[in-house]
């Protein structure tokens, strides 16, 4: 989803979580496992919920086809 709303590959949404995991100095995701789904560490979740403002008015955005203010 979020690749889609951002208009971004995938593959360029996947390097950039290590850069952000190096800047937070923490993991942000239990990663997957055979037969094991991916899941948000404590940081991960801190920074989903710190973040999710953003990402409601990114996909607002998307949906009405509206730039996103700063404000």
């Amino acid at each position: 989803m979020a690749d889609r709303c951002l208009e971004i590959k995938a593959a360029a949404l996947t390097s950039q979580i290590p850069r952000l995991e190096r800047l937070l100095d923490g993991e942000l995701f239990i990663r997957a496992k055979p037969f094991h789904p991916m899941r948000l560490t404590n940081l991960g979740t801190t920074v989903l919920k710190a973040a999710q403002p953003l990402i409601d008015r990114l996909e607002q955005a998307a949906l009405h086809d509206a730039p996103v203010s700063a404000g």
